[in-house]
């Protein structure tokens, strides 16, 4: 049983922007429980892998147009701009978007002798760590 106490803390902390909290019939929110689960360690990051860096629904969403009005305007470039996309859907969805495999796969294009899959690999990364070079 959980104390009023915990139970409005949690309630409070499941609110936050990361925890959207279930809503009920009438409309108020439900408290999950879920601020009172240990928080999950962060996972440990393989050597040479660029920095995911989290980004939130309006960032995400921002830099996704930039990237696809770029990718219009810099054809010479179109490879890059579809990398940076692909690596801010990974940035923001996390390990719900691809899979692992591919996840290595495209931070391992940066180092391609192809320059097609080089620039690939270069959005890729930058998608990634939520930083577009223009």
């Amino acid at each position: 049983m959980i104390s009023k106490q915990k139970r409005r803390r949690c309630l409070r902390n499941c609110q936050s922007p990361e925890n959207k909290p279930k809503q009920s019939c009438a409309g108020r929110p439900v408290c999950t429980g879920r601020a009172l689960e240990e928080p999950e360690a962060p996972a440990e990051q393989a050597p040479g892998e660029p920095e995911i860096k989290k980004l939130s629904h309006a960032e995400w969403e921002h830099k996704m147009h930039e990237s696809q009005a770029f990718s219009k305007v810099q054809l010479g470039r179109a490879d890059y701009w579809a990398g940076v996309q692909r690596g801010l859907r990974r940035a923001y969805h996390g390990a719900n978007f691809g899979t692992d495999a591919e996840h290595v796969l495209w931070c391992a294009a940066i180092n391609s002798d192809y320059p097609m899959r080089k620039q690939l690999g270069q959005g890729y990364r930058d998608g990634l760590r939520g930083k577009i070079t223009r």
